[in-house]
């Protein structure tokens, strides 16, 4: 017998069924041929991987099945490690296989992973058997590798495909369960068993651990009729769908049922959805639906509809209490002529293109006045949508509603907010103006100190003197205004409003908002109301600032504009002439289009709730409207916004500039102060007049420098005066705070052009002690601070 025969035989471990008797030898031979041959096909032509290996794992035979299975030719194969099939953790597997094998066991039908020429994981399913010599001795291993991949594929998307199942079917939120029916001998439903149960069926009707038996073992007073109808299921197929109360259960359920399995089966599928909430509401809704009813029947508000056919429109419906609203009846109103006849003139072309394109097309909302029948007219707002009914016929469903009173307090509402910018203005203008009253009023002191006036001269000083103080009180006057404000135009040049007012609008807009003025270098008079003005410019300033909550740049310019007739006629609002116009620019996160046409109606605002009254752009509308000019406004979305104000010019020339008066000395001690003032001018009548009384003076015009010329002469500085408002971020009551810190003894005058009682709301101020309210005179500083540096150190200033 050849070696190959005896290697395939071996492999496959059979032996061959040749009958040796009466057989001469070279029959013998040829039937051995002929029964290799036959093996030797059969191995070849298998689509298993036929593998014989010795027991170095070195391969022996490769036929063609493992050459389709693993990719490798027998070339490839034969004589090299089996290794090369075996993934690096699953090598102590096949190290154990061998073991087995030597030891004389089988395997069978083992399953594994082995890897591909192309480098693939399979899944395989291996025989192994020992190969065994004419003597018994185990000389190596026949396998048979069978790819199974495509068959643990398929197992593996069945047990996904009824994982998914029964997960859908254990998270259904309705209640599912599948029963069996129990027939009496007669062919009468009479009970059911429970087969299949979700957890949301339980959560629903209570019933616990009731899979696999009867419902009248677990429920005797479940209700009877419920047999009939899944009787009926599964006895003819068709399904059901109903509502049932379960009295039992005081609940209410949608019911689904439907047989499964063929004509033979008794199973039926019940889907139950609990309804009870859902009956809870319509009862509710049956109950809220009378009310409203009832409540529309009193109801303040008009309800009214509109039929929409094609381009026509034509009044439905009205509601009976219109004649509470305008005094006529249902019939009267029931037309649309009634409703146009009835509009204020003044309003009725705005009214009926708006209303007529909203009926058309969606909706509308809209304010105006409608004429009362007793003549006077009601304002009312206009509320109106397009909906469509079962038959898709559209109809316009609108309510009237009486804003008669609102209106009044909206324009009661936009004096008072008008009032309150005015006091704002007022505050900052008062302050400023008090730092300019204080510099004349120490220029006189003086003048009248340093002796050599005549009397007509010392007179003129006197009066100099009376005025500050006059104006001094007017100052004060203007931080209690709270009467309406009478419109009371002059003639201003509007750059120089607009510098008195820089400093104040500084304050409002905070730290992180540079502003920057662009004034025309030649005077831009207009004829105007200053406060209105100052109002315009802070109402721009505020909303602007507002756009910019991180921080920006706002640029306020003037310039002189001249319209001819080609120009004015690029637009509505302009007019042929010369004019003053204003710009304040923004970079802040600017307008969207769709808000920009209805940024100066009254009340619309897109600010959070408290941040704002809608009523900033509306008020500059009204007042430039009033000056007899127009409004423009540019803006983009996240680049900025300018606003462009346009005001008829006068023709006027501005006057000459008044000089500094003179300085002159006045007698006093020789200690060291320290001055923190912010005004350049007020800080030089003040050091002038301590210089001359004999003081040392170090200045500085913020509390931050201050605070650094106090670190470098702590040991000298004998007083701190101080203004409470500056700079930097850094107030006089901070500063002083500082100060007195590091050296209790410190004495302390604080400055302001408020009162006492308004500078001193958080501390104590006393007027003349350790507070001088601007303006104040030469003489009273002088003595303030001789006074004060002269107090025992209890008696020294100090802040709570």
């Amino acid at each position: 017998m050849n070696t190959t025969y005896s290697k395939y035989r071996r492999s496959i471990e059979c032996d061959i069924p040749i009958t040796t008797q009466n057989m001469r030898g070279d029959q013998h031979l040829e039937a051995a041929l002929m029964a290799s041959q036959r093996l030797a096909a059969i191995v070849e032509s298998s689509d298993d991987a036929i593998i014989s290996k010795d027991l170095n794992s070195i391969i022996i035979t490769w036929n063609r099945g493992a050459e389709k299975i693993f990719g490798y030719t027998a070339a490839e194969m034969v004589r090299s490690s089996i290794m090369r099939l075996i993934p690096a953790d699953r090598q102590d597997e096949e190290n154990q296989i061998l073991g087995k094998i030597k030891r004389g066991e089988s395997i069978e039908h083992f399953e594994t992973l082995r890897q591909t020429k192309d480098g693939r994981l399979i899944n395989v399913s291996v025989t192994a058997s020992p190969i065994k010599d004419s003597t018994g001795k185990i000389v190596g291993v026949s396998k048979v590798a069978r790819d199974v991949t495509e068959r643990k594929q398929a197992e593996e998307a069945v047990r996904q495909s009824e994982t998914r199942y029964r997960t859908l079917f254990e998270t259904l939120i309705e209640g599912f369960c599948v029963i069996e029916m129990i027939f009496d001998a007669g062919g009468k439903p009479v009970d059911y068993r429970f087969l299949e149960i979700n957890p949301a069926f339980e959560k629903q009707t209570g019933l616990h651990n009731a899979q696999g038996r009867l419902m009248r073992d677990i429920a005797p007073e479940h209700e009877a009729h419920w047999f009939d109808i899944y009787g009926k299921v599964a006895l003819t197929g068709k399904s059901v769908h109903f509502e049932n109360e379960a009295k039992a259960l005081n609940r209410h359920f949608d019911v689904c049922a439907y047989r499964v399995g063929g004509p033979e089966s008794r199973k039926v599928a019940v889907l139950f959805n609990d309804i009870t909430e859902r009956k809870r509401i319509e009862d509710e809704l049956r109950v809220t639906h009378e009310k409203l009813r009832q409540l529309l029947a009193h109801s303040p508000a008009v309800i009214y509809t509109l039929k929409i056919e094609g381009q026509t429109i034509t009044p439905a419906v009205v509601s009976d209490n219109i004649e509470r609203l305008l005094g006529f009846t249902v019939e009267e109103s029931s037309h649309y002529d009634w409703w146009v006849n009835n509009l204020h003139p003044e309003d009725r072309e705005r009214v009926l293109s708006i209303a007529g394109q909203g009926c058309l097309q969606k909706s509308y909302s809209i304010e105006y006045r409608i004429r009362h029948k007793d003549g006077t007219y009601r304002w009312v707002e206009d509320n109106n949508r397009v909906v469509s009914d079962a038959s898709e016929q559209k109809m316009a469903v609108g309510v009237w509603t009486d804003i008669t009173v609102r209106k009044k307090l909206e324009e009661q509402f936009r004096q008072a907010q008008k009032m309150e910018g005015i006091g704002q203005l007022a505050g900052g203008v008062a302050h400023d103006f008090n730092n300019i009253l204080a510099v004349i009023q120490m220029q006189s002191d003086l003048l009248k100190s340093g002796g050599g006036l005549s009397t007509d001269q010392s007179e003129f000083a006197d009066e100099i003197t009376a005025t500050v103080q006059r104006a001094s009180a007017l100052t004060r006057q203007l931080l209690l205004f709270s009467r309406r404000e009478v419109f009371q135009p002059r003639d201003l040049d509007l750059s120089d409003s607009i510098t008195a007012t820089a400093k104040m609008l500084k304050r409002i807009l905070g730290e992180n908002i540079e502003m920057q003025l662009r004034l025309a270098s030649q005077p831009m008079f207009i004829h105007a109301d200053a406060g209105m003005m100052d109002q315009v410019l802070l109402n721009l300033a505020v909303n602007a600032r507002d756009a910019m909550p991180n921080g920006g740049q706002l640029v306020i310019e003037t310039s002189g504009v001249e319209f001819d007739e080609f120009a004015a006629s690029q637009s509505a609002q302009m007019r042929i002439g010369s004019f003053v116009r204003l710009s304040v620019s923004d970079s802040g996160c600017g307008i969207s289009p769709e808000i920009l046409p209805k940024i100066f109606e009254p009340f619309f605002t897109t600010k959070g709730v408290g941040k704002g009254t809608g009523l900033g752009l509306a008020t500059v509308f009204g007042i430039v409207q009033q000056h007899q000019g127009w409004v423009n406004v540019y803006s983009e979305l996240n680049h900025g916004t300018t606003v462009r104000i346009f005001l008829p010019r006068l023709a006027k020339n501005g006057g000459p500039k008044s000089s500094k008066p003179a300085l002159t000395a006045i007698r006093g001690g020789n200690e060291t102060i320290l001055l923190a003032e912010d005004d350049p001018s007020l800080r030089a009548s003040v050091r002038t007049a301590l210089s001359q009384l004999g003081y040392r003076i170090l200045e500085a015009p913020t509390g931050v420098k201050a605070l650094e010329v106090w670190k470098q002469n702590r040991d000298e500085i004998r007083l701190l005066l101080t203004d409470l408002v500056m700079p930097d971020g850094m107030t006089g009551k901070d500063l002083a705070r500082r100060v007195l810190q590091e050296n209790p003894k410190m004495k302390i005058i604080y400055m302001s052009g408020y009162s006492a009682e308004v500078a001193g709301r958080d501390f104590p101020l006393k007027e003349g002690v350790n507070f001088l309210t601007k303006p104040f005179q030469a003489p009273k500083l002088a003595q303030t601070i001789r006074d004060t540096l002269d107090l025992s150190v209890q008696a020294s200033a100090t802040i709570a």
